[in-house]
């Protein structure tokens, strides 16, 4: 079995932009592939999404976490929020980097190192379709780190599974029957209830009527198909103190 290899380098051009770029051979020599395939780095959602975020959660300063090529950073600021961000790829936050997303919003960033941003700097955190790409081994730091660089709220969409969990370790090979889930980079799947427990931190509270609220807000509405309906979509939300 192949060890997995899940560097800042895997997530190249091919990952993003070329039409099944990233491949794996299995056994039975079956060939799968799979690549965002979008050379502009754009999606229309990410309009409808940040009109959203401004309306329901009026945020002055974000944070994308693991933003990929910059679309929410771009989409952010023309709301006027004042976004950035950082990636893991190089290729993303530098020559992929979304045309509309300014070089000095973004920065290539490991997030399982300290992050360059001071305690409660944003207070609104966002953190879309990277948790599955974080060994288990790493996620509680990256945890600590959303909580400790936001003041108010924090959103986060993460991949979940359907009907089983996996959790794989730094180059662990991968069984031949985990290798199509992995090929996207996925090497966390855990369901609804473990992620809950994992964000439980004293002082913050989950606000699932902000999660109403979002979708509500999302115009025209996103289809229950996409991603973002399949996956967890929760708001963490700073306690105030009385």
């Amino acid at each position: 079995m192949e060890k997995n290899k899940f560097t800042e380098d895997y997530y190249d051009k091919d990952y993003f932009v070329t039409t099944g770029g990233k491949k794996i051979k299995l056994a039975d020599g079956t060939v799968k592939e799979w690549s965002y395939a979008n050379p502009s780095g754009d999606w229309h959602g990410a309009g409808m999404v940040s009109k959203a975020w401004n309306k329901v959660f009026n945020p002055k300063k974000m944070l994308d976490v693991g933003a990929g090529r910059g679309v929410f950073i771009a989409y952010a600021r023309k709301e006027g929020i004042e976004a950035e961000g950082f990636d893991f790829s190089h290729f993303a936050a530098g020559e992929g980097r979304f045309y509309k997303c300014k070089k000095e919003w973004m920065i290539q960033h490991d997030a399982t190192q300290r992050w360059p941003y001071s305690n409660g700097k944003f207070d609104f955190t966002v953190c879309l379709d990277l948790m599955e790409h974080i060994y288990e081994e790493d996620i509680d730091f990256l945890i600590n780190e959303l909580f400790r660089v936001s003041s108010k709220y924090i959103f986060l969409q993460i991949a979940v599974p359907e009907n089983f969990e996996y959790s794989f370790k730094k180059d662990e090979s991968i069984p031949e029957e985990y290798k199509v889930y992995t090929l996207t980079g996925h090497v966390l799947m855990k369901k609804r209830e473990w992620w809950f427990k994992k964000l439980e931190r004293t002082g913050w509270r989950v606000n699932q009527t902000k999660v109403d609220e979002f979708f509500n807000a999302v115009v025209p509405p996103l289809t229950e198909d996409c991603a973002w309906k399949r996956n967890l979509v929760t708001v963490i939300e700073k306690v105030c103190p009385k």
